[in-house]
């Protein structure tokens, strides 16, 4: 597993550590999958006693490569799946 370096000032100041992002990318519930740049980037999702975390990460050579991590604020997060799903018109 390589940290990017914004991703270890992330996981730095949001109190999270290697082990939980290892725990996540392993455990973790898919959240989404995106080609971007050429690359796959992976997002997955794990809930912790005291944080939930997504792990937005590439794998590369057969080696995860995380490009960011962060900590989901509940209250935030349903505000935002609120706002996509009214976005969302079905056919």
């Amino acid at each position: 597993m390589i940290l990017s370096v914004h991703a270890k000032e992330r996981m730095l100041k949001k109190g999270i550590s290697e082990e939980e992002v290892r725990e996540c990318i392993e455990h973790g519930s898919l959240e989404f999958r995106d080609f971007v740049k050429e690359e796959i980037r992976i997002g997955k999702k794990l809930e912790f006693n005291d944080k939930t975390i997504i792990v937005v990460y590439t794998v590369q050579q057969g080696q995860e490569r995380i490009i960011t991590v962060y900590r989901l604020r509940r209250k935030k997060w349903s505000a935002k799946m609120d706002i996509i799903a009214e976005s969302v018109t079905w056919n």
